[in-house]
């Protein structure tokens, strides 16, 4: 018979030993009623919270992956951001380069 590792009989025993209350998951009353809704309304707006939290992350991810490959193919300036309030044929007089 293999010999097991010291403790274990004893935990095996005392396992067996344990008494199986089962717990009464009704709500016994209104009080115990609606802080169980609150709390499973709670558990989905974290659920929410948590997805659009990774949605997020993988946007700005795949921002800094586009930005970075376009930089490798040479077809963005780093650092060069267009100003948005110029309309079209204006000079972008922050984009000139130094003489």
């Amino acid at each position: 018979m293999p010999r097991s590792a010291p403790g274990e009989d004893l935990r095996a025993r005392v396992e067996r030993m344990r008494v199986r209350v089962p717990v009464d998951q009704q709500p016994c009353c209104a009080y115990d009623l609606v802080t169980r809704q609150m709390v499973e309304q709670l558990r989905a707006d974290l659920a929410e919270i948590r997805s659009r939290v990774n949605t997020l992350l993988w946007l700005v991810a795949g921002a800094v992956l586009l930005q970075i490959t376009l930089q490798i193919a040479g077809l963005a300036r780093p650092g060069h951001r267009a100003d948005p309030h110029l309309a079209e044929g204006d000079v972008d007089l922050g984009a000139a380069e130094p003489w």
